[in-house]
């Protein structure tokens, strides 16, 4: 016999608003899919009702598993996979309804912003499931090296991320907060200090790094080269705030 997958909309029965979604299997060559659904509140059964023949189909108790989310501004599009079906939505939430089981969830498609959590597990037990989620707005943080060869690879570490890059310019994507960005180059340069602090409020910026060297120093430490380091805080609406740090590399003697 042809198994079909069709859907069923359920509605409320005081306001007629669609509230959810069944999907349901139907067993036979000439159905043309579901015409009726009916729910026994003493047994707790969904009874759907095929078209074209007499088969009635019983099946499972199913609960709401409902994810809210915010963070997203009005009629952003997201999307959330439970189990192996995809709920998406243009509101606060989106919900699906499943029988007694253990459900893996995975969060996406709203673009530019971060999710917490993006992907775990809702436990169903004879109860419905709320699951909450947090949006936040990602800001691009460029960070634009001068001065290094062609080609030299450098990176930015930041809790516990790390970018990395050969040309110009790392691309930071964060949310609202303060960081410590770690900045170093190949060649076994360390910096002193190790911390840049920076601050994420609503938008992005750019942080220009220019790496230049110098003769020896003189002062005292062989192998030791000093590298001067100035960063320019471009911001929103023209400020400009300029503060100079400086590393300390050292250079392996050749034999």
């Amino acid at each position: 016999t042809q198994r079909d997958i069709y859907n069923v909309t359920i509605l409320n029965g005081t306001t007629n608003q669609i509230i959810g979604m069944i999907r349901t299997p139907f067993s036979s060559s000439r159905a043309n899919g579901p015409i009726g659904i009916t729910y026994d509140n003493r047994n707790n059964e969904l009874y759907i009702a095929n078209a074209w023949d007499d088969v009635v189909e019983v099946f499972p108790q199913v609960y709401p598993v409902t994810f809210r989310e915010t963070g997203l501004p009005t009629n952003e599009g997201w999307n959330v996979t439970l189990g192996r079906e995809e709920e998406t939505s243009r509101t606060s939430s989106a919900m699906a309804f499943v029988p007694n089981g253990t459900y893996d969830f995975r969060v996406g498609g709203a673009h530019g912003y971060q999710v917490m959590p993006t992907t775990g597990q809702v436990v169903v037990n004879g109860l419905g499931v709320s699951q909450p989620l947090e949006f936040e707005a990602n800001y691009s943080i460029s960070v634009i090296e001068r001065g290094l060869p062609t080609g030299t690879r450098w990176w930015v570490d930041y809790d516990a991320m790390m970018v990395n890059s050969t040309s110009k310019n790392a691309l930071l994507n964060l949310t609202n907060g303060s960081y410590y960005l770690h900045i170093q180059a190949a060649g076994g340069w360390v910096s002193s200090p190790s911390q840049i602090p920076i601050v994420v409020e609503g938008g992005g910026f750019g942080l220009i790094v220019n790496f230049t060297r110098s003769q020896g120093s003189g002062q005292g430490w062989p192998g030791i080269t000093w590298l001067g380091w100035t960063t320019t805080l471009l911001a929103a609406g023209g400020a400009m705030a300029v503060a100079t740090v400086h590393f300390v590399g050292t250079r392996r003697k050749r034999r």
